[in-house]
């Protein structure tokens, strides 16, 4: 009897997993349709500009609102994040290719890198920090080198809201994925133990 609650606690955790994995896709495609009508607004107000400028457009703001917006910690933070994102993966990668399986440790590594993503979307500052800052910086510099514009309608500020929640949503269901992939890998492991 023990076995067989234990095999239904099991798919239960499984099922789970999957259900937060969907939200999780579900809520990414829904950032990616509003960065994908961002671009197309930029494309069209500047029609001389590529898709590779527009791609050096996004770089270099992120590239100036992460040394002027960010504190030393968040950088250093986000930096250890993204590292720690990046050597979680190539671990687990040459673990998959060396045991040729899931084995426990890859599959804590793979819940640690779900906490790690949770924790890498919350880093940045909040929207209504973020239009501050730009608001400041087109003060600060009227001849707007960066070709910052800030659309303060309403629809905007509803998609900025819409961003804010959706970001807030995917770090709840990155840490409950990871906590649900640290409970199953822990299950495996005692019932492989036993």
């Amino acid at each position: 009897m023990q076995l067989l609650t234990n095999t239904y606690f099991f798919i239960l955790v499984i099922v789970v997993t999957i259900i937060f994995f969907i939200r999780l896709f579900f809520l990414l495609a829904k950032l990616f349709k509003i960065s994908s009508e961002s671009k197309m607004k930029y494309l069209t107000k500047h029609p001389e500009r590529t898709e590779a400028d527009y791609r050096r457009h996004r770089k270099s703001l992120v590239a100036y609102e992460l040394l002027h917006l960010y504190t030393p910690l968040q950088r250093n933070l986000y930096q250890i994040t993204r590292g720690g994102i990046m050597i979680s993966l190539g671990i687990l990668v040459a673990l998959f290719i060396i045991n040729d399986s899931w084995t426990y440790s890859s599959q804590l590594l793979y819940g640690l890198i779900f906490y790690l993503l949770g924790f890498f979307i919350v880093l940045p500052p909040k929207a209504d920090e973020e239009i501050r800052f730009w608001k400041n910086y087109l003060v600060m510099h009227p001849e707007n080198l960066l070709n910052v514009t800030i659309n303060d309608s309403v629809e905007n500020l509803k998609k900025v809201k819409l961003v804010e929640n959706t970001r807030r949503k995917c770090m709840i269901n990155c840490f409950i994925i990871g906590t649900l992939i640290l409970f199953l890998s822990l299950i495996i492991y005692l019932r492989t133990q036993s």
